[in-house]
């Protein structure tokens, strides 16, 4: 007997200024630049740490048992295993972040805190936009989000809107599977490319990352 959920992504990359926007959750702006740095050293391919980052040599000397990786996240777990993380940090950002987006942020549906993490929509662009969702308004263009954010903010806005989508762009999949009378066995997670194109808008999708595991 399979149980299948659907979720399309509407939470940013694990990124620098996702933590920027959620920096009034820890003591000081110097706490959250170490979080940034560890986070960037994490991700980057050389062995250098950036100013308050840290590389190989300290993790060993923090006793961790863990090294960066000088990869993107796969996994968002590993946010515990970056210097300075721990389990309360990376437990707090979970809910709205993932490894698997695309970059880009729904701002029809995205929460609060992610749409505060994307650089042209800050923490103030953030509450009207939800502001005005709550009112029923829908944004169908990047026009129209750039229109409402300019009119906020007496900082030019970049045209482009690079980090925003009007839809989602991927979709992740769960399915489980079970035997009646039995407990929970399997699960299969897949992300999926999401583009809506094609003969009468046909929406088509593209495997992107697929993992099953026996529970």
């Amino acid at each position: 007997m399979p149980g299948t959920r659907w979720r399309s992504s509407t939470s940013t990359r694990v990124s620098t200024s996702t933590i920027r926007a959620r920096n009034c959750c820890w003591g000081s702006s110097g706490e959250a630049t170490a979080l940034l740095d560890a986070l960037e050293d994490w991700k980057d391919e050389d062995d250098e740490p950036l100013p308050a980052g840290a590389e190989a040599a300290e993790y060993a000397r923090a006793g961790s048992p863990y090294r960066p990786g000088n990869r993107q996240l796969m996994r968002l777990d590993e946010l515990a295993r970056i210097h300075g993380f721990g389990d309360s940090i990376a437990g707090l950002l979970a809910p709205h972040v993932t490894v698997w987006s695309d970059g880009r942020v729904n701002v029809n549906t995205a929460e609060a805190p992610v749409l505060a993490a994307v650089p042209e929509i800050g923490e103030y662009g953030a509450e009207d936009l939800i502001g005005a969702r709550d009112q029923g308004v829908v944004m169908g263009t990047k026009l129209a989000v750039h229109s409402r954010l300019s009119e906020l903010s007496p900082e030019p806005i970049g045209a482009q809107l690079r980090h925003v989508a009007m839809v989602p762009g991927r979709l992740l999949v769960i399915s489980r599977g079970w035997e009646e009378g039995r407990p929970l066995t399997h699960e299969v997670q897949a992300v999926f490319d999401l583009a809506v194109g094609g003969p009468a808008g046909r929406a088509n999708l593209r495997v992107r990352y697929w993992t099953e595991r026996d529970l």
